[in-house]
């Protein structure tokens, strides 16, 4: 999936179809289910920039215990 510019991480999640509405995805960051690049993610309010990519392009996510989807920021 591709992102091309700085998105809320909600919006993200279902935008790139990791996570299939936002209620979802609220769902799944409050429990704590969702990692980004290894490092697990509750904040709601996250903003994905470049900056929070590796190598300011890609962003490794990670759904529950074994689901991963590589989100690459054009």
């Amino acid at each position: 999936s591709n992102i091309s510019e700085d998105v809320n991480i909600v919006d993200m999640l279902v935008n790139t179809g990791i996570l299939s509405s936002k209620r979802e995805a609220r769902e799944f960051l409050t429990n704590g289910s969702i990692s980004l690049n290894g490092e697990r993610v509750t904040d709601l309010e996250l903003t994905i920039t470049k900056d929070t990519c590796l190598y300011n392009k890609y962003l490794v996510v990670r759904r529950g215990k074994k689901k991963y989807h590589l989100v690459i920021f054009e």
